[in-house]
């Protein structure tokens, strides 16, 4: 079985120093793929979900605003223009 041990051993330095910079480009390509992409994919979700919280906010402010209004009297066509001049 000595043998074996010698010509496994006869192989390992030339193809050694290969295997050891191909598993490092490897690793190198892996930590950039789920470390640094994954950060900034999370900051834009991050950002997207405060966006769509505040979004949602104005819009149930809006329609309380509105459910106001009505029950003041006030027409949809009037209630339309106010908050058109709002934005305006």
């Amino acid at each position: 079985m000595d043998w074996l041990g010698n010509l496994v051993g006869a192989f390992i330095p030339d193809i050694g120093g290969w295997i050891v910079y191909l598993v490092g480009a490897i690793g190198l390509v892996l930590v950039g793929w789920f470390g640094g992409g994954s950060r900034a994919k999370r900051k834009q979700s991050d950002a997207a979900l405060d966006a769509t919280l505040k979004g949602n906010e104005a819009a149930r402010e809006g329609r309380l605003d509105a459910r106001d209004a009505l029950q003041a009297g006030k027409t949809p066509q009037e209630i339309k223009e106010a908050n058109d001049a709002k934005w305006r």
